[in-house]
């Protein structure tokens, strides 16, 4: 099954069709450190089975402060966003599934 991974500490707004029931079934929601309760106390996102925290040190690249963020890929380029792999975000290791 597939895993989705939100980077923002405070969950976003969706309703509840944005996910199937087989994702909120069988999917792994990875959120960041330390915030996994708020998810599993959140209107839809409390419909996930299973969220898991990912490690400490992964940043919220959806913080106010967009500004001081910087990201580049692998080779070293710097990106406006976030790819699909390994992203390096203010020289920390961003894995985006």
């Amino acid at each position: 099954m597939a895993n989705i991974t939100c980077l923002s500490i405070e969950p976003p707004s969706i309703s509840y069709d944005t996910f199937t029931d087989s994702h909120y079934q069988g999917a792994n929601l990875y959120v960041p450190y330390g915030c996994e309760n708020v998810y599993r106390w959140t209107d839809v996102w409390e419909q996930f089975f299973d969220v898991f925290e990912l490690p400490d040190g992964i940043i919220d690249v959806n913080a106010d402060d967009n500004d001081n963020i910087t990201i580049y890929d692998l080779s070293g380029r710097k990106s406006a966003v976030l790819h699909k792999g390994i992203n390096i975000v203010n020289g920390k290791k961003v894995l985006i599934r």
